[in-house]
């Protein structure tokens, strides 16, 4: 039978990663024993052919391949745990400066899964991330690698998102580093300082005007300032008919 023709959609184009790759081997039995294929799939290779695919899922398919048939189910428990990273990395993040709550790292764990390293050195890093980084060459670097962003001192919680172009737009953000920041010394004390003048500014609302509506930390910063541009105002003033 011959291939797609004209504009007609694949529909091996639904398949990406491992999917893609399972395909691919089960097309190689088919083509050796048609009866031992699934009836479904062996109609959709007699129709259409060998899985043709276009360059970004090829390089997929190549990195699916790599991985030996027989870890195929350690390929999905790999997968299983990449997700779980992102879904619960901040029960494990380190936001406490004084360790005094329990994290959870129960899910972020190899044994979870029945994974080894030496099995997630076997796995491309190309198999969990689209564009890993260029010193993270397997999925036990893919691994410690989202750990890094995912259980550090700042946490990510967004997994509730039903957008699936938001949800993807925020992990493809935090995963190319780019709402990471690194303050100097410096910066980390002027941060303090405003955060402490925040929190301190906020208890004094909360005692003057109990039960009142509350505000967002971006709220009573924007008070913040603007209460310090008052005070060096009167500061100035008063400097000026001192003299």
């Amino acid at each position: 039978m011959s291939n797609n023709v004209g504009t007609q959609r694949s529909p091996y184009s639904i398949f990406t990663g491992p999917n893609l790759g399972y395909v691919m081997e089960m097309y190689e039995q088919f083509k050796m024993s048609p009866e031992s294929v699934d009836p479904e799939l062996a109609e959709m290779f007699r129709s259409f052919g060998a899985p043709s695919v276009d360059e970004a899922e090829q390089t997929q398919s190549m990195a699916a391949t790599a991985v030996p048939a027989v870890n195929f189910g350690k390929v999905l428990a790999a997968y299983t745990l990449i997700d779980a990273i992102r879904a619960y990395g901040h029960l494990a993040s380190d936001i406490y400066p004084l360790n005094d709550r329990p994290k959870d790292s129960t899910r972020l764990e190899l044994s979870y899964y029945g994974l080894t390293e030496s099995d997630l050195l076997s796995m491309p890093a190309s198999l969990f991330l689209k564009t890993p980084p260029t010193n993270v060459e397997n999925g036990m670097d893919a691994v410690n690698y989202l750990k890094s962003l995912y259980t550090g001192k700042i946490a990510y919680e967004f997994a509730h998102v039903i957008d699936e172009e938001e949800r993807s737009w925020i992990q493809t953000r935090i995963e190319n580093g780019e709402v990471s920041i690194n303050l100097s010394n410096e910066d980390k004390k002027a941060m303090l300082e405003r955060l402490t003048k925040i929190e301190g500014f906020e208890k004094f609302i909360h005692r003057t005007f109990v039960g009142a509506k509350r505000f967002s930390i971006e709220g009573l910063d924007s008070l913040v300032i603007l209460l310090d541009e008052l005070v060096r105002r009167s500061e100035s003033q008063r400097m000026k008919k001192k003299y």
